[in-house]
């Protein structure tokens, strides 16, 4: 699940991402769920997903104890959380390691039924 500034995010413990490609492979990752989301007719998604990622121009990566990513706009103080499926298949990106494609269709399935 994505969320957008989510106050629960404070409740979680983050580490910085080291990898200097975090950033743009995460914004490469939600302009490809942003289309996703188009896709499905998802408004709510992606009025969400549009506002972040029209605003947000510099960003930051943080990762949680528990596996959630923090996408933060540094630029403007908005952030995305992600959780789940989506945390995992974007870690994969940023880690460079390959991501199943069951994963990946599990989490498209899985949000297509929230649309």
């Amino acid at each position: 699940m994505i969320y957008r500034n989510a106050d629960f995010a404070r409740n979680i413990t983050w580490h910085p991402e080291i990898s200097p490609e975090a950033p743009a492979r995460a914004r490469q990752f939600l302009d490809g769920e942003r289309e996703l989301f188009h896709l499905a007719r998802g408004s709510r998604e992606v009025t969400a997903l549009d506002m972040f990622l029209e605003t947000a121009t510099d960003l930051a990566i943080d990762r949680g104890v528990t596996g959630e990513i923090l996408v933060r706009a540094t630029n403007c103080g908005e952030s995305l959380l992600l959780t789940g499926k989506t945390a995992s298949v974007l870690r994969s990106y940023i880690d460079d390691e390959p991501v199943s494609t069951r994963d990946r269709l599990d989490m498209t399935l899985r949000r297509r039924a929230f649309v």
